[in-house]
Protein backbone atom coordinates (compact mmCIF):
# COMPACT_ATOMS: atom_id res chain seq x y z
CA UNK A 1 0.00 0.00 0.00
CA UNK A 2 1.51 3.09 -1.08
CA UNK A 3 1.51 5.94 1.78
CA UNK A 4 0.51 9.95 1.08
CA UNK A 5 3.40 12.46 1.17
CA UNK A 6 2.90 16.13 1.13
CA UNK A 7 4.81 18.03 -1.62
CA UNK A 8 3.47 21.28 -0.85
CA UNK A 9 2.34 23.33 2.08
CA UNK A 10 1.02 27.29 2.22
CA UNK A 11 -0.53 28.96 5.35
CA UNK A 12 -2.61 31.05 4.13
CA UNK A 13 -4.97 30.68 1.63
CA UNK A 14 -7.96 32.87 0.55
CA UNK A 15 -11.55 31.43 -0.21
CA UNK A 16 -14.25 32.86 -2.06
CA UNK A 17 -17.98 32.46 -3.16
CA UNK A 18 -18.14 32.82 -7.43
CA UNK A 19 -20.91 35.30 -8.14
CA UNK A 20 -22.59 33.70 -11.52
CA UNK A 21 -20.44 34.30 -14.48
CA UNK A 22 -21.74 37.24 -16.86
CA UNK A 23 -19.88 35.99 -19.68
CA UNK A 24 -18.18 32.61 -21.23
CA UNK A 25 -14.51 34.24 -21.61
CA UNK A 26 -13.93 32.89 -18.14
CA UNK A 27 -13.96 34.01 -14.63
CA UNK A 28 -12.31 37.58 -13.43
CA UNK A 29 -11.14 37.80 -10.08
CA UNK A 30 -11.89 41.08 -9.71
CA UNK A 31 -15.55 40.17 -9.41
CA UNK A 32 -14.95 38.39 -6.27
CA UNK A 33 -14.84 41.05 -3.70
CA UNK A 34 -11.02 40.51 -2.86
CA UNK A 35 -11.41 42.43 0.21
CA UNK A 36 -13.56 40.17 1.92
CA UNK A 37 -12.51 36.22 1.93
CA UNK A 38 -15.50 33.59 2.90
CA UNK A 39 -12.47 31.35 4.78
CA UNK A 40 -9.01 31.90 4.96
CA UNK A 41 -6.75 28.85 6.15
CA UNK A 42 -3.90 26.65 4.97
CA UNK A 43 -3.78 25.05 1.81
CA UNK A 44 -1.88 21.61 1.18
CA UNK A 45 -1.12 19.77 -1.63
CA UNK A 46 -0.83 16.13 -1.03
CA UNK A 47 0.25 13.14 -3.11
CA UNK A 48 -0.49 9.25 -3.41
CA UNK A 49 0.67 7.33 -6.60
CA UNK A 50 -0.98 9.15 -9.29
CA UNK A 51 -3.74 11.33 -7.23
CA UNK A 52 -2.89 14.25 -6.18
CA UNK A 53 -5.30 16.02 -3.70
CA UNK A 54 -5.59 19.74 -2.91
CA UNK A 55 -6.58 20.31 0.48
CA UNK A 56 -7.56 23.28 2.59
CA UNK A 57 -7.31 22.79 6.45
CA UNK A 58 -8.25 24.91 9.90
CA UNK A 59 -4.91 26.69 10.39
CA UNK A 60 -5.35 25.87 14.07
CA UNK A 61 -6.61 22.43 14.65
CA UNK A 62 -6.53 20.66 10.99
CA UNK A 63 -9.83 20.05 10.35
CA UNK A 64 -10.70 20.07 6.34
CA UNK A 65 -12.55 22.66 5.03
CA UNK A 66 -12.37 21.46 1.54
CA UNK A 67 -10.99 18.82 -0.79
CA UNK A 68 -9.56 19.02 -4.73
CA UNK A 69 -8.96 15.76 -6.27
CA UNK A 70 -7.10 15.39 -9.54
CA UNK A 71 -5.44 12.75 -11.83
CA UNK A 72 -4.03 14.96 -13.83
CA UNK A 73 -2.62 18.62 -14.72
CA UNK A 74 -3.66 20.82 -16.48
CA UNK A 75 -7.14 19.59 -15.61
CA UNK A 76 -10.27 20.91 -15.62
CA UNK A 77 -10.76 21.13 -12.42
CA UNK A 78 -8.42 23.80 -11.79
CA UNK A 79 -8.68 26.80 -13.86
CA UNK A 80 -7.22 30.47 -13.66
CA UNK A 81 -8.63 33.68 -14.06
CA UNK A 82 -8.65 36.44 -16.53
CA UNK A 83 -7.31 39.13 -15.04
CA UNK A 84 -4.64 38.10 -12.31
CA UNK A 85 -1.78 34.88 -12.02
CA UNK A 86 -2.65 34.50 -7.82
CA UNK A 87 -6.41 33.38 -8.10
CA UNK A 88 -7.76 30.39 -9.18
CA UNK A 89 -10.74 28.28 -9.61
CA UNK A 90 -11.64 25.01 -7.85
CA UNK A 91 -13.76 22.09 -8.05
CA UNK A 92 -14.28 20.88 -5.17
CA UNK A 93 -15.94 17.11 -3.89
CA UNK A 94 -17.53 16.26 -0.45
CA UNK A 95 -19.38 13.00 -0.47
CA UNK A 96 -20.46 13.00 -4.14
CA UNK A 97 -21.07 16.25 -4.39
CA UNK A 98 -18.93 18.88 -6.06
CA UNK A 99 -18.88 22.79 -5.84
CA UNK A 100 -16.49 25.61 -7.14
CA UNK A 101 -15.01 28.15 -4.99
CA UNK A 102 -12.33 30.54 -5.98
CA UNK A 103 -9.02 30.26 -4.03
CA UNK A 104 -5.80 32.67 -3.72
CA UNK A 105 -2.83 34.13 -2.37
CA UNK A 106 -1.78 37.47 -1.41
CA UNK A 107 1.82 36.58 -3.05
CA UNK A 108 2.35 35.71 -6.18
CA UNK A 109 5.26 33.35 -5.29
CA UNK A 110 3.09 31.53 -3.26
CA UNK A 111 1.02 30.94 -6.19
CA UNK A 112 4.29 29.98 -8.69
CA UNK A 113 5.37 26.85 -6.47
CA UNK A 114 1.55 25.75 -6.39
CA UNK A 115 2.00 26.00 -9.84
CA UNK A 116 5.60 24.12 -10.11
CA UNK A 117 4.73 21.55 -7.32
CA UNK A 118 1.46 20.03 -9.72
CA UNK A 119 4.05 20.00 -12.69
CA UNK A 120 7.00 18.99 -11.21
CA UNK A 121 4.27 15.73 -9.51
CA UNK A 122 2.90 14.69 -12.46
CA UNK A 123 6.15 15.26 -14.90
CA UNK A 124 7.57 12.59 -12.89
CA UNK A 125 4.60 10.19 -13.19
CA UNK A 126 4.82 10.51 -16.72
CA UNK A 127 8.65 9.73 -16.11
CA UNK A 128 7.95 6.33 -14.11
CA UNK A 129 5.45 5.39 -15.91
CA UNK A 130 7.59 5.46 -19.66
CA UNK A 131 7.78 1.95 -21.19
CA UNK A 132 12.03 0.90 -20.42
CA UNK A 133 11.91 -2.10 -22.49
CA UNK A 134 16.14 -3.61 -22.55
CA UNK A 135 15.29 -5.92 -25.78
CA UNK A 136 14.81 -2.98 -27.62
CA UNK A 137 18.19 -1.33 -27.17
CA UNK A 138 20.44 -2.92 -30.35
CA UNK A 139 24.15 -3.81 -28.86
CA UNK A 140 27.12 -2.11 -30.14
CA UNK A 141 28.94 -4.09 -32.55
CA UNK A 142 32.69 -3.84 -31.86
CA UNK A 143 33.97 -6.49 -34.08
CA UNK A 144 35.96 -5.70 -36.84
CA UNK A 145 34.61 -6.42 -40.58
CA UNK A 146 36.12 -9.48 -42.60
CA UNK A 147 39.28 -7.65 -44.44
CA UNK A 148 38.85 -4.92 -42.38
CA UNK A 149 42.49 -4.04 -39.99
CA UNK A 150 43.27 -1.36 -37.46
CA UNK A 151 46.88 0.61 -36.73
CA UNK A 152 48.28 1.35 -33.46
CA UNK A 153 50.40 4.19 -33.20
CA UNK A 154 52.04 4.03 -30.02
CA UNK A 155 54.48 7.25 -30.21
CA UNK A 156 51.84 10.12 -31.30
CA UNK A 157 52.82 10.33 -35.05
CA UNK A 158 53.84 8.05 -38.13
CA UNK A 159 57.18 7.89 -37.92
CA UNK A 160 58.60 10.21 -34.86
CA UNK A 161 61.24 8.34 -33.09
CA UNK A 162 62.90 6.30 -35.87
CA UNK A 163 65.65 7.42 -37.65
CA UNK A 164 66.56 6.35 -41.23
CA UNK A 165 68.79 4.01 -42.32
CA UNK A 166 72.36 5.24 -43.28
CA UNK A 167 72.98 4.81 -46.91
CA UNK A 168 76.24 3.01 -47.19
CA UNK A 169 79.21 5.15 -48.77
CA UNK A 170 79.80 4.26 -52.06
CA UNK A 171 83.11 3.63 -53.34
CA UNK A 172 82.64 3.49 -56.91
CA UNK A 173 84.79 5.50 -58.98
CA UNK A 174 87.30 6.36 -56.53
CA UNK A 175 90.71 4.39 -56.66
CA UNK A 176 92.32 3.53 -52.89
CA UNK A 177 95.92 3.50 -52.47
CA UNK A 178 97.76 0.47 -51.61
CA UNK A 179 99.00 -1.25 -48.52
CA UNK A 180 102.56 0.97 -47.54
CA UNK A 181 105.64 -1.92 -48.57
CA UNK A 182 107.06 -4.07 -45.31
CA UNK A 183 109.86 -3.16 -43.82
CA UNK A 184 111.02 -6.69 -44.09
CA UNK A 185 110.28 -7.02 -47.74
CA UNK A 186 110.70 -3.78 -48.96
CA UNK A 187 109.11 -3.75 -52.82
CA UNK A 188 111.93 -3.68 -55.91
CA UNK A 189 111.23 -0.79 -57.52
CA UNK A 190 109.26 -0.61 -60.90
CA UNK A 191 111.22 -0.50 -63.87
CA UNK A 192 110.34 2.66 -66.27
CA UNK A 193 107.74 2.86 -68.33
CA UNK A 194 106.11 0.14 -66.40
CA UNK A 195 102.92 0.77 -64.23
CA UNK A 196 102.79 0.07 -60.55
CA UNK A 197 100.79 -0.04 -58.14
CA UNK A 198 101.22 3.20 -56.72
CA UNK A 199 99.16 6.26 -58.20
CA UNK A 200 102.23 8.11 -59.17
CA UNK A 201 105.77 6.01 -60.66
CA UNK A 202 108.16 7.50 -57.93
CA UNK A 203 111.45 5.41 -57.37
CA UNK A 204 111.27 4.41 -53.61
CA UNK A 205 112.54 6.73 -50.99
CA UNK A 206 116.78 6.20 -50.55
CA UNK A 207 117.73 3.85 -47.72
CA UNK A 208 119.97 5.13 -45.11
CA UNK A 209 123.70 4.64 -45.29
CA UNK A 210 125.02 1.36 -42.13
CA UNK A 211 127.02 3.24 -39.55
CA UNK A 212 130.69 2.39 -39.87
CA UNK A 213 131.91 0.06 -37.80
CA UNK A 214 134.34 2.26 -36.04
CA UNK A 215 132.26 4.14 -34.55
CA UNK A 216 130.67 3.24 -31.06
CA UNK A 217 126.83 3.05 -30.08
CA UNK A 218 128.05 5.71 -27.29
CA UNK A 219 126.77 9.34 -27.47
CA UNK A 220 129.47 9.96 -26.01
CA UNK A 221 132.36 9.18 -27.70
CA UNK A 222 135.64 7.01 -26.51
CA UNK A 223 137.00 8.36 -23.36
CA UNK A 224 141.03 7.27 -22.45
CA UNK A 225 141.93 5.36 -19.59
CA UNK A 226 142.71 7.29 -16.33
CA UNK A 227 146.44 8.40 -15.33
CA UNK A 228 147.95 8.37 -12.51
CA UNK A 229 149.63 12.07 -11.09
CA UNK A 230 151.32 12.80 -7.68
CA UNK A 231 147.58 15.14 -6.89
CA UNK A 232 144.58 13.26 -5.54
CA UNK A 233 142.70 14.34 -8.65
CA UNK A 234 142.41 11.76 -11.75
CA UNK A 235 142.95 13.45 -15.23
CA UNK A 236 140.89 12.02 -18.42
Amino acid sequence: MSMESTILTKPECLVYRLPPRNSVRGYRAADWGLDKPAWTGRMRVTARDEKVSIKLEDTTNGQLFAECPITEYPTKDIESVNDSSRYFVLRIQNQGRSAFIGVGFRDRGDSFDFNVALQDHYKWVKNANAPSDPGNVKPLNLGLAEGQTIKINLSGKMGEGRERPKQAASTSGISLLPPPPSKTNPAAPAAPGTASGNLLNLAPPPQPAAPSSSTTDDDFGDFSAPTTQSSNWVSF
